[in-house]
């Protein structure tokens, strides 16, 4: 080996030495940039699952809270264990958020949000069950009345032979899921509201707007969902 080439080598190796981190760090920094694209691409799902799921279950509400403020209102006269009827509407159970793809919120430091959504799921699944055993409820004292043959009566001229036909124990059931009803129609509303469009938000912070599901009443008309609450304030 003569002496250039005893001067190059230790250049020539440096070289390679940079190159080969150079390499690295470009694949490093790659690899990190692909990861972030793909929680990002994740998140973007995750999160309009969530605004499509809560869009569902909030169209269910105004639903039901239409409805029942019409028959409410409708049967005003009657006592409250006959007011409602067994209602044809029903609450999905497949509607869940899967909060577990939601973890994300967290990282962000939006626990408060996280809360809201986990609270609004479970409000939902309660109303569910709450609404399956008013129907269950209801059923039973119309075969009540039915038995009694009282089908095709007038509840408010012939009040005292209802109260008769139907079990006492049932009317105070029937009393309380109305009381628990109305609440639930007159207070929840907003719940829905403003986690959906918390969420929402949250998500136009990371996202274009053409890339975020919209948070409305899904299934429900419009109007509904700014229909105010219009039952006597003293009445439950």
């Amino acid at each position: 080996m003569n002496a250039a080439q005893q001067k190059d080598t230790p250049m020539a190796i440096f070289s390679t030495l940079v190159g080969s981190f150079a390499g690295a760090g470009l694949a490093f920094v790659s690899n990190r940039y692909a990861d972030h694209v793909e929680r990002k691409r994740a998140n973007l799902a995750a999160g309009n699952m969530a605004i499509s799921i809560l869009s569902r279950q909030y169209g269910d509400f105004v639903i039901f809270r239409a409805n029942l403020q019409a028959e409410a209102t409708a049967k005003n006269k009657y006592p409250d264990w006959l007011q409602f009827s067994p209602s044809f509407l029903s609450f999905s159970e497949w509607l869940v958020i899967d909060m577990k793809s939601l973890t994300f919120l967290l990282q962000y430091g939006e626990h408060d949000l996280f809360a809201k959504l986990l609270d609004v799921q479970a409000r939902y699944d309660d109303l569910r069950r709450l609404m399956a055993i008013n129907n269950d409820a209801c059923v039973a004292r119309d075969d009540m009345i039915m038995k009694a043959g009282l089908a095709d009566a007038d509840p408010f001229a012939d009040q005292h032979r209802f109260e008769a036909a139907v079990d006492v124990t049932l009317k105070a059931k029937l009393t309380g899921l109305n009381t628990a009803l109305r609440q639930r129609a007159k207070n929840e509303l907003v719940n829905y509201q403003t986690t959906g469009q918390m969420l929402w938000d949250l998500m136009l912070s990371s996202y274009q707007v053409t890339e975020i599901m919209t948070f409305t009443a899904m299934g429900a008309q419009k109007e509904l969902a700014k229909e105010p609450w219009k039952l006597d304030e003293n009445q439950p």
